[in-house]
């Protein structure tokens, strides 16, 4: 601890050991995925068996005795039926098998391959089996708590990087003086191609929040929150991002399940935090209708 220096620090620090406080290597973190399991198709294995030939012929391994395109229909009900033989989680599109060696002197042969999911597969290689083990297991931890993960998907960072930065600032003053400060609106000058802000004769009674960084102490503590009506008022930190979704009926059940505005804690456990991406267009004769909306005035 004598390296945490700051507040910061060692708070984050002691977050982390409150929430693995409870971590057991030998426990079984695998969730129960409703998923349908995999059906691998014909494309599917033809990529798996062209790159397990390339990866053995990499390594100078003999790949004359591999599997081939006719193991198709063999490992086709494998994967259906069986789960990976190292964390026990079943394979879907989403946990997607590979083939593990048994002998990693030897090629990727029928009698020398195991079924594994990808993340086992590739956090295996040559580590030792019990480190590899803590690193599996650590991440099936991660998942089964729902913690926050890293965002490796680069189309998933672009999606929520547009929330971040970018168009007008909706904290149009520095301060906010109750009583003082005017409510202001915008003004798109057509001619001029450009948005004024302007005061209107309205004046502010009551300042809720400046921005979301005050909102951080409820997010951390889980404290209800009342300008929040979803999800029990609880203002829930995203942890893992799990699918982009373009299909809209999907995008509608999301949307409108009304069982964000639930207040049963079991309901709410179960729900899924979403960003949606809307596309528009609005004439520039129409802007000063709908500029106030921020996400039309992003653009100006």
């Amino acid at each position: 601890m004598s390296a945490n220096i700051s507040m910061a620090q060692c708070s984050n620090a002691l977050k982390y050991t409150l929430v693995y406080n409870r971590f057991d290597i030998n426990e079984d973190y695998n969730s129960n995925c409703t998923d349908k399991s995999i059906e691998i198709t014909q494309y599917y294995w033809r990529s798996q068996v062209d790159s397990d030939i390339e990866q053995d012929n990499k390594k100078n391994r003999d790949s004359s005795n591999n599997v081939t395109i006719d193991d198709y229909d063999y490992f086709k009900e494998l994967f259906k039926n069986q789960r990976c033989h190292i964390c026990n989680a079943r394979f879907t599109w989403k946990n997607r098998p590979t083939l593990d060696r048994i002998d990693n002197k030897l090629g990727h042969s029928k009698d020398n391959v195991l079924p594994c999911c990808l993340y086992c597969n590739v956090c295996k290689a040559n580590r030792d089996k019990k480190q590899m083990k803590l690193i599996e297991q650590q991440y099936k931890y991660t998942l089964f708590k729902q913690l926050p993960m890293t965002l490796t998907s680069d189309e998933g960072y672009q999606l929520l990087r547009k929330g971040i930065t970018g168009g007008i600032s909706n904290v149009i003053h520095r301060y906010n003086i109750a009583g003082e400060t005017r409510i202001n609106h915008f003004e798109f000058d057509q001619e001029n191609k450009c948005v004024y802000s302007i005061d209107s004769d309205y004046v502010m009674t009551h300042v809720v929040q400046l921005d979301f960084h005050s909102q951080y102490p409820s997010v951390m503590s889980g404290e209800p929150n009342m300008l929040n009506p979803y999800t029990n008022h609880i203002i829930y930190m995203p942890a893992q991002l799990i699918e982009k979704i373009d299909d809209k009926d999907r995008c509608k059940a999301l949307i409108y399940d009304q069982n964000r505005f639930s207040e049963d804690p079991l309901v709410v456990d179960k729900m899924l935090i979403f960003v949606a991406e809307i596309k528009g267009h609005a004439d520039e004769k129409y802007l000063n209708e709908a500029i106030n909306w921020g996400y039309n005035s992003k653009k100006y």
